[in-house]
């Protein structure tokens, strides 16, 4: 038995109990107040009745014929008593047996009330084995001959009443056994299928998720049989359990595939850094030069992308006039895809490829910047483009010629003079349009100076206020590491620009390239 089951039951129990006592007390007083008025209309009418034929007995003084007559009413159901006193009030006869009670002589003493009509009112007293009556008294001749005194009997009003109360009772009982069973058939009914459909619920719960289409489905001859809105929530169960299963399925296929994909995005990723050059080999660059790049992607795959490596020895005229001169030059460059994710990383990939594949043919990085733009322009039908800033630096004489496509100027650390800005005149970013010019800046780096490349995650990197870290903390940053070796100013920046960030998401990649020129020997 379910608890819905019972919880009804006894609702339906205590609700028809609630009616049956209300029925009980009301049909009660109901007949009750009937049978007090009835038993008081044939009181007064056995009181009239007398009163009119003892005028003459009385008159007469013929007091056997009274004790007759009265004797004869004795026999009508409710009549308790009556009582026939003459002018001066005195008992000539009654049907009390052996005598007249005390307390009945108390109420033949008391002044007799008249209504409206010349009738007497109804007064009540315990007479006859302290029995409950309605008492009547009635005047004989207007009271100048005597009165009459009928006492009708509640006992019997008691009797009748407890005797319909409990036949009352009796049906009312077999009503509520019948209504019980009734109810018990008709919420069984009801209970029953729900009961089913929590079981149903219960077991989807506990099976596993990848075996919802093991159950069998114990709810579809409710689908199928009931018509109301058991039926109805039976359908919807069913429909939902489809649903799940359904969804379950294609979350299964959806995992293996994001898996799938996560896996390729970590083969990309490894791809994507075998394309910029590893650490190790940066920091081996130690011909006249320290070198160190740090790159932090924001996804799986990122869309900056950095460079540095020796171009081909190339025979310069000897500035004492012995002959040629061999001239070691460093290439390094820096830049920033737009957008972000894998289309970024192709678009980088790409870049780096035209980069190194040319560098080697162009003296000059406008030329080199120019070549690369016209190249990526045609191939360009994503509309996307990257900021990159190029140089080469000849590593004897510390000269730089560097030219920009759009991006952020770097920065040159000395430790005596701080850190500057690179002037320069930014030209449009590579890709947007094929006949883009350029323009080279040269800078001469002087021993122990430093040259920070930068891409703008690091600048615009937020916190959870929303504020951005800024060139000008980057700034203080850097001047509290002029002296510093590459490998220690990339990683102090990365700290610093952790902290600030407060563990907030990282919104753009964020890569870092320095080289330092050798102190002077």
């Amino acid at each position: 038995m379910s608890k819905l089951f019972k919880k009804t039951l006894l609702v339906v129990i205590g609700l028809f109990g609630l009616i049956s006592v209300s029925v009980s007390v009301l049909s009660g007083w109901y007949i009750h107040s009937g049978m007090n008025q009835e038993f008081e209309v044939k009181g007064r009418s056995i009181a009239s009745i007398i009163s009119d034929a003892s005028i003459t007995p009385l008159l007469s003084e013929n007091y056997a014929t009274l004790q007759s007559m009265i004797d004869q009413y004795m026999h009508i159901v409710g009549v308790s008593y009556i009582l026939v006193t003459d002018a001066d009030n005195t008992p000539v006869a009654h049907t009390f047996v052996p005598a007249i009670p005390d307390h009945v002589h108390q109420l033949l003493k008391s002044p007799v009330a008249l209504d409206a009509a010349g009738r007497t009112e109804v007064a009540r007293a315990r007479l006859v084995d302290s029995a409950d009556h309605i008492n009547l008294v009635t005047p004989i001749l207007g009271g100048l001959a005597g009165h009459v005194a009928v006492g009708m009997d509640k006992s019997i009003i008691r009797n009748q009443i407890t005797s319909i109360l409990l036949q009352q009772q009796v049906i009312i009982i077999l009503l509520l056994l019948f209504s019980i069973l009734v109810s018990y058939l008709l919420i069984n009914r009801i209970s029953r299928p729900l009961a089913l459909l929590n079981r149903h619920a219960e077991k989807l719960a506990e099976t596993e998720i990848d075996r919802l289409h093991e159950i069998q489905s114990e709810i579809e001859p409710i689908a199928s049989g009931s018509r109301d809105e058991i039926g109805a929530l039976a359908q919807s169960f069913i429909y939902m359990e489809k649903a799940l299963d359904a969804s379950v399925r294609r979350l299964a296929r959806n995992i293996a595939s994001q898996e799938r994909i996560k896996t390729e995005l970590v083969v990309a990723r490894d791809i994507q850094m075998r394309i910029l050059p590893a650490t190790a080999a940066l920091q081996s660059m130690s011909i006249g030069t320290q070198v160190d790049a740090l790159i932090q992607p924001a996804k799986e795959v990122g869309g900056d992308l950095f460079d540095c490596f020796y171009l081909p020895d190339k025979q310069m005229p000897d500035p004492a006039g012995d002959g040629q001169a061999a001239s070691k030059r460093l290439f390094f460059a820096i830049g920033d895809v737009s957008g972000k994710g894998v289309p970024s990383a192709l678009f980088m990939s790409l870049t780096c490829t035209l980069l190194r594949s040319k560098a080697s043919h162009y003296d000059l990085p406008n030329e080199l910047l120019k070549a690369v733009n016209k190249d990526l322009s045609l191939i360009n039908h994503s509309c996307m483009f990257v900021t990159l800033f190029c140089g080469i630096l000849d590593v004897e004489s510390g000269a730089v010629t560097y030219c920009s496509a759009g991006h952020n100027p770097p920065y040159v650390m000395s430790p005596g003079r701080g850190v500057q800005a690179l002037e320069c005149k930014n030209g449009i970013a590579l890709g947007a349009m094929d006949n883009a010019e350029y323009t080279n800046h040269t800078v001469t780096l002087s021993p122990r100076d430093t040259l920070f490349l930068f891409t703008d995650g690091v600048t615009e990197a937020m916190n959870r206020q929303e504020m951005l870290y800024s060139e000008q903390r980057l700034i203080q940053v850097l001047e509290q590491h002029l002296d510093a070796p590459p490998v220690d100013l990339l990683q102090s920046t990365l700290e610093d620009i952790i902290r600030f960030a407060e563990n907030e998401p990282q919104a753009d990649d964020i890569t870092m390239l320095a080289i330092q020129r050798a102190a002077a020997s």
